[in-house]
């Protein structure tokens, strides 16, 4: 059994979370605007290089409808990626954290592969072998 948790993490140095939510109708987890003061890291008590947020798809479920998260984050990020860019988002980096337990067969259609291509976006796949949080909505179960 396996489930992935899916996510986009955004970032630019005149990147603004803020103006991408008000012209997508998208919410951004974890975001900031350039200059705001960060409470922890390497920027603690200190302005931010760049506005920075991560697209989720659990801050969206009500716009998932029927698609797998990984689907609705990928098709989203079509639709909107230029719009992003034009808010200032210039570093994608798309996320697919995979826990498994027994065995992890993982496949995606080429319809899928193909759209993750068209985003000409770095993809990370992260594996960890553990334990299943039953509670995650932000995961698809395959056995």
């Amino acid at each position: 059994m396996i489930k992935i948790h899916s996510r986009c993490l955004l970032w630019g140095d005149n990147f603004s979370p803020r103006k991408a939510e008000a012209l997508t109708g998208v919410l951004f987890r974890n975001k900031n605007e350039h200059g705001d003061f960060s409470a922890i890291g390497r920027y603690s008590n200190k302005p931010l290089p760049n506005g920075r947020a991560t697209l989720d798809p659990t801050f969206n479920i009500s716009l998932q409808g029927r698609k797998s998260p990984e689907e609705w984050l990928v098709d989203i990020l079509l639709q909107h990626i230029e719009t992003f860019r034009a808010c200032g988002a210039t570093d994608f980096i798309l996320h697919f954290d995979i826990v498994w337990k027994d065995q992890c067969n993982l496949q995606f259609d080429s319809p899928f592969i193909q759209k993750i291509g068209k985003l000409n976006i770095p993809l990370t796949l992260s594996c960890e072998e553990g334990a299943m949080n039953e509670c995650d909505l932000n995961s698809v179960e395959s056995e």
